[in-house]
């Protein structure tokens, strides 16, 4: 699980990816079985993974982001993409990005998993949570912001967060994180 970390009584912006998940609390991904050069236009892959739709984006690191040219069939050993702009090493794993148009994300904080909305540690609405354009490489990223008023009260320490997709006719979970509340001063906070 992430964790996002900021300092209590200030305000704060923290920029965060969401990745599709298997249905099993777990982001799809996908592993490579060889080297891939600077340009590769076709990954080789362990061939235990789902099917991928053309125009599908997978991220590598935290801001590598590897675009599929055309479908790959569950279990396929090769991946068509675009000419990558890094190259990878055999190993490497790479994640599915989830595509958020048409979405509006909520962010919750609470004690500890499981608890209610009623005693919400931070409520959604002390939140603002905005999405990045989801057509090129910024895909799945949201940024997470919320005023200092919404902290300053609240004792440090570590606490379950989500975010979740509401549109017209439901809401679903996203992510899970840990969000670590850290007095002013720790951890390199001013």
């Amino acid at each position: 699980m992430d964790t996002i970390e900021v300092a209590k009584g200030q305000d704060f912006a923290v920029e965060y990816r969401i990745r599709t998940g298997d249905g099993h609390g777990k982001p799809i991904r996908v592993q490579l079985t060889a080297d891939a050069a600077l340009g590769a236009t076709s990954l080789d892959i362990k061939p235990d993974h789902p099917a991928f739709a053309s125009g599908d984006k997978l991220l590598f690191g935290e801001d590598v982001v590897i675009t599929l040219s055309s479908t790959c069939d569950a279990g396929d050993p090769t991946m068509p993409v675009t000419a990558t702009t890094h190259a990878l090493d055999t190993g490497a794993v790479l994640e599915k990005i989830t595509d958020l148009t048409g979405y509006t994300i909520k962010a919750v904080v609470l004690e500890k998993r499981g608890d209610l909305a009623a005693v919400a540690f931070l409520a959604d609405t002390a939140f603002t949570v905005a999405l990045a354009t989801q057509s090129g490489a910024d895909r799945g990223k949201v940024t997470i912001s919320a005023l200092a008023a919404a902290t300053v009260t609240k004792p440090a320490g570590s606490y379950y967060g989500s975010l979740w997709r509401r549109d017209s006719a439901n809401t679903r979970p996203l992510a899970e994180f840990t969000f670590k509340l850290v007095e002013a001063g720790e951890d390199g906070f001013a």
